[in-house]
């Protein structure tokens, strides 16, 4: 049996990874003989809470991105977002902002959470200038791979869309 801090043996606080910790747990089985692993799991687990926002996001998941949208949708999922990474459709991920700009015309984006079937609306952006217009969420907005973010442009005039996002948890055992 491995023990829970063999598997991070050798790296510093600040650069184990949350998915690395969640991965930690998934490798301890709760059995008799075991009891130290888990009093270790637990030690460990606690004071990962230490090293991090204790009600924010993983420092180092903030996801920058960009699409032109013309009467088109955009959606972010995490799956997409961080695709990169085993066991991102298990992220529960929260948006930061979204803003838009267009060379001419007038642009109108609609940001909404949806699921497949329904779609709610959460803030509407109409522009006329190069000058961005933001949408910075007053409460977090989360989303998952099955309630995700869509962003879409109705009037069908080009606009830039760029958006922020960072994961909130990475979902337990990524295995």
């Amino acid at each position: 049996m491995v023990r829970a801090w063999d598997l991070l043996k050798g790296k510093r606080a600040r650069d184990v990874t949350g998915l690395e910790v969640a991965g930690v747990g998934g490798t301890t089985y709760i059995q008799p003989t075991n009891k130290t692993e888990l009093r270790e799991w637990r030690d460990m687990s606690e004071n990962a809470q230490n090293l991090i926002a204790k009600q924010g996001p993983w420092p180092s998941s903030l996801v920058m991105g960009s699409a032109e949208l013309n009467g088109s949708t955009s959606t972010l999922k995490p799956s997409t977002l961080y695709s990169t990474e085993n066991g991102s459709s298990g992220y529960l991920c929260q948006l930061v902002a979204v803003s838009i700009s267009v060379a001419s015309g007038t642009s109108y984006v609609t940001v909404n959470l949806a699921d497949g079937a329904d779609s709610c609306v959460l803030h509407a952006l109409t522009n006329s200038s190069t000058k961005p217009e933001s949408f910075l969420p007053t409460i977090p907005i989360y989303f998952n791979e099955d309630v995700y973010i869509t962003i879409t442009e109705g009037l069908s005039n080009a606009a830039d869309m760029d958006f922020v996002v960072q994961v909130i948890s990475y979902g337990g055992n990524p295995e």
